[in-house]
């Protein structure tokens, strides 16, 4: 399996651009277009599809010494928070869409158009983690859980919170907002704190 993805990858060690196609994915306004670049190399379409991207396996990429955002928080997901007395972690939308991730780390340089540059690639398994790491994600999730149920009655609430007040934010997990501030829709965002990144994820 290994082998396949440096295969996919390695082309992305020499420097490279991202041509504008017309689609909205490719945009230079898009901050996700080399997420989505990435994805059209394995072979995977835009979707609404909140599960893995390849299977079992979510592709991320990331900025070096930056955080990796998760997904966006569904009503579902909401609901389940606000009614449920306690929150873990390993039974959470996080958890089961980031278990077991590829995560390709770049650099970029240069504004119009920007140059990039993959640094390496891991495997993010989220079920081999240490007993210490798993606390402390654990203890993260329940902070901010506990957070958002105790004081929004609502998603919408959840997001009016964040764009007042900013992220919450323990070590390794983060829940900020995603979206076009206050000139549109936003969506409260899961992210991994670079810090875990770094610890768990050597290029």
């Amino acid at each position: 399996m290994s082998d396949y993805f440096e295969n996919i990858l390695n082309p992305l060690r020499t420097p490279f651009i991202i041509a504008e196609d017309g689609t909205s994915q490719t945009k230079l306004s898009n901050h996700g277009r080399l997420g989505f670049y990435v994805e059209r190399l394995f072979g995977v379409n835009p979707n609404n599809d909140r599960g893995p991207d390849l299977g079992k396996i979510e592709i991320k990429t990331m900025q070096e010494g930056k955080k990796v955002s998760i997904g966006t928080m569904p009503e579902s997901e909401f609901q389940i928070i606000k009614k449920a007395n306690v929150h873990l972690f390993e039974l959470s939308d996080p958890y089961d869409k980031m278990k077991n991730t590829i995560v390709i780390v770049y650099q970029k340089s240069g504004n119009y158009p920007p140059v990039y540059k993959m640094k390496g690639w891991g495997m993010l398994d989220l079920t081999t983690m240490s007993d210490t790491t798993k606390q402390i994600l654990q203890d993260d999730y329940a902070f901010i859980c506990k957070q958002i149920a105790g004081r929004c009655g609502t998603r919408d609430g959840v997001t009016n919170l964040l764009m007042r007040n900013g992220s919450i934010s323990g070590n390794y997990l983060s829940l900020g907002y995603k979206g076009q501030g206050s000139y549109g829709y936003n969506y409260p965002s899961w992210s991994f704190q670079a810090s875990f990144m770094n610890k768990l994820i050597h290029a």
